[in-house]
């Protein structure tokens, strides 16, 4: 979610009950998805 107060923040907001295993695949791919990005900026020279 996006925050108003800081923009370079990621806020994960998950529901009240959440299993341990939901948590380990919402971090894992959060981890894949900034290794893409940073993949992506490397190869535009902005990194």
């Amino acid at each position: 979610a996006y925050t108003l107060n800081n923009p370079r923040v990621i806020r994960f907001e998950p529901p009240l009950i959440v299993s341990a295993e939901q948590v380990d695949t919402a971090v894992s791919v959060f981890a894949e998805s900034v290794d893409e990005s940073v993949k992506g900026l490397k190869a535009l020279g902005l990194l």
